[in-house]
């Protein structure tokens, strides 16, 4: 992908997408592409701080990442995996899934629980 100039000033969801696409081995026109749209819309979308989670699931299908773990709020509605169904998996598979997830989810809430004290330590200096 070739640098944008106004790389510094893209933020929020945009600047997420653009950096998910530059670190991906597929050209940001093959991107925009495989997600319904056309190069010149990917460049309006990563200018875009409030970009819907509609449009950035539709990246994160074709680029295989999972924007949710950026923005956890749109993991309940924009799943990555429509197809998966989990009644087809034998239990083996199962209980890996499972395991990986309560390991995530203990990560999460380490991370939550250092964010909260950080800004607790913030709001004190203040």
């Amino acid at each position: 992908m070739s640098e944008l100039k106004e790389e510094k000033e893209l933020s929020g969801r945009g600047r997420s997408l653009y950096l998910a696409v530059s670190r991906s081995a597929i050209t940001n026109k093959e991107v925009a592409r495989k997600a319904g749209y056309k190069e010149n819309t990917f460049y309006s979308h990563i200018r875009k701080p409030d970009l819907s989670f509609n449009i950035l699931s539709k990246y994160g299908k074709v680029l295989r990442y999972d924007f949710s773990i950026e923005f956890p709020e749109m993991s309940l509605d924009f799943p990555l995996e429509e197809d998966l169904n989990y009644q087809k998996l034998n239990s083996k598979d199962y209980q890996i899934l499972q395991e990986k997830y309560f390991r995530l989810l203990e990560k999460h809430n380490a991370l939550l629980e250092q964010y909260h004290s950080l800004l607790e330590a913030f709001n004190e200096k203040k």
